[in-house]
């Protein structure tokens, strides 16, 4: 496996790196532990990903898009807002509810220090285009008269896509968190129903 580049050895290295960096961190990590259970070379790392911030933001860039890609599938599979984000969301749950190393990762990446990650790491643009994606639903859903005017689309998208975000760092905290359609249902009822009494 040494010399050329291997037509799947960007895969296996991803996949090797998901697990290292998601075990010990950015820093915590060597480009020859990243390599070492692969059976490929440093050249055929640095071939694909530039260097140790290549590979790692290249993770990042993978499971923001995975996620993008999901929701917006989802979304163009149902026309009322409702279950439109039902869809959404069993997708990411069912996308990350295994992906506990990669779930690790994004929000990592995302709580991280000022001195943790160099700025190019933290996947700050395709995290905003993610929760873009959940504010045009919202907004649109406050132009269909869906949901209140009483609050501002930036708050409503915040009650859901924070909502979504504690259940995946949940399943990592405390796995067991249910995270099927049943669970995103219920997310979706509360949103919209509230949980005061009337």
């Amino acid at each position: 496996m040494r010399g050329a580049p291997h037509p799947k050895a960007r895969d296996v290295i991803l996949a090797s790196a998901e697990k290292h960096f998601a075990r010990a961190g950015f820093t915590g990590v060597s480009v020859h532990e990243l390599i070492a259970d692969t059976g490929f070379s440093k050249p055929t790392l640095y071939y694909y990903f530039k260097s140790k911030e290549g590979l790692f933001k290249a993770l990042l860039e993978h499971a923001h898009d995975a996620c993008y890609e999901r929701m917006r599938e989802a979304a163009a599979t149902e026309p009322d807002l409702g279950r439109k984000l039902v869809a959404i969301i069993s997708d990411l749950f069912e996308f990350l509810r295994d992906r506990e190393d990669l779930t690790r990762l994004a929000f990592a990446a995302a709580f991280a220090g000022p001195e943790e990650l160099p700025p190019a790491l933290r996947g700050d643009a395709r995290r905003r285009r993610n929760f873009d994606f959940f504010f045009a639903l919202i907004t649109e859903g406050q132009k269909t008269g869906r949901l209140s005017s009483k609050f501002s689309a930036r708050e409503l998208t915040y009650g859901i896509f924070g909502a979504v975000s504690f259940h995946l760092m949940a399943n990592v905290l405390l796995p067991g968190t249910p995270l099927n359609r049943r669970t995103a249902g219920r997310l979706v009822a509360l949103y919209f129903e509230g949980a005061g009494t009337r």
